[in-house]
């Protein structure tokens, strides 16, 4: 029927993604520029008898591809606007999906609190502390799973990159860092 498209600056891709599967800078770099770029989980081939390939291609192509499609309704949504005005953004989801099902249903505001309260980083991080998460991939370094809920809103890329790799980086992806409005 559509489809929402989360997208993340990619400075702060790379930070996750470095976590999440281990990796150095430059293998990271490589992940998100590879045109080829694919995830397969062979859990799923064991435990339901098919695979979980992922075409990805790289952050650029994957985001243009989403972009540039015209067959179904899409929404484009800043994974940073949804951390910073989660209220405003999830509520403009929640009306892009009632246009979407040709819904005349108003916002239901307090659910729309609630779901935003129940769905906060720390909540999510502190319950796949205690349960566990499917998302979690287990480590290669150590026996024990990579935590999915890794750093939130702390994950800011002008912190944590160094200033050689936030150069490289902005470099690559300059264009699209203009057009989703991350630099001028």
């Amino acid at each position: 029927i559509g489809a929402i498209y989360i997208i993340r600056d990619p400075r702060n891709v790379i930070t996750s993604l470095k976590n999440h599967y281990e990796m150095n800078d430059d293998d990271a770099l490589k992940w998100m520029t590879n045109k080829k770029q694919f995830i397969y989980d062979e859990r799923n081939f064991k435990e339901e008898g098919f695979s979980s390939f992922q075409f990805l291609s790289s952050w650029e192509i994957n985001y243009r591809s989403w972009k540039s499609q015209n067959q179904i309704p899409l929404k484009i949504v800043r994974y940073e606007d949804l951390m910073d005005k989660t209220y405003l953004v999830f509520k403009e989801i929640v009306e892009f999906i009632n246009k979407t099902l040709n819904s005349k249903k108003k916002v239901n505001k307090i659910k729309l609190r609630n779901a935003v309260q129940s769905t906060s980083f720390n909540k999510l991080k502190s319950h796949e502390k205690k349960y566990g998460f499917s998302e979690a991939i287990s480590s290669k370094k150590k026996n024990d799973k990579i935590p999915f809920f890794f750093l939130g809103p702390e994950n800011d890329w002008k912190k944590i990159l160094t200033e050689d790799q936030a150069r490289k980086l902005t470099n690559i992806f300059e264009e699209n860092l203009k057009e989703l409005s991350y630099i001028k």
